[in-house]
């Protein structure tokens, strides 16, 4: 119980983090660990309930799939970062004096290539995880 416990606390916490992607240089730290607090306790259990074990969306006629998270997670964490947007504004030194948009560049390439190689590592071992049906044995080849 307690796996299945932190790996489902795994889930809702990359439901938060893509919010953090909307919310860069819109709102404060402090802002930012509210909201997380916020979806990973309250919304993110009543989008969850709605599908997996016996939620709504999974007794309708044709039923709800959602294989490793992909719209209960994402969806979450989309609309949430789309209503931050929406709420907070712009980000912060987006337009200029007269309302012109200014460009944003990147701001480290070796750190943008070492997020995305732990983000790829944890994708392998998560996602297969998510069968929640790990196995030793490897069946023989036809």
């Amino acid at each position: 119980m307690p796996v299945q416990f932190f790996f489902q606390v795994a889930f809702a916490a990359t439901a938060a983090t893509i919010v953090s992607g909307a919310l860069a240089g819109r709102a404060q730290m402090r802002g930012y660990v509210v909201s997380s607090a916020v979806i990973t306790a309250l919304i993110y259990p009543v989008v969850v309930g709605w599908t997996w074990g016996g939620g709504w969306l999974s007794q309708l006629g044709t039923p709800f799939q959602d294989f490793a998270g992909s719209t209960i997670v994402h969806g979450t964490g989309g609309w949430s970062a789309l209503m931050g947007a929406l709420i907070i504004g712009p980000r912060l030194d987006k337009y200029d004096e007269r309302g012109e948009p200014v460009a944003i560049p990147g701001h480290s390439m070796p750190l943008f290539m070492l997020g995305v190689f732990i983000l790829l590592i944890g994708w392998f071992g998560f996602n297969p995880g998510s069968q929640l049906a790990a196995d030793l044995e490897v069946p023989a080849s036809p």
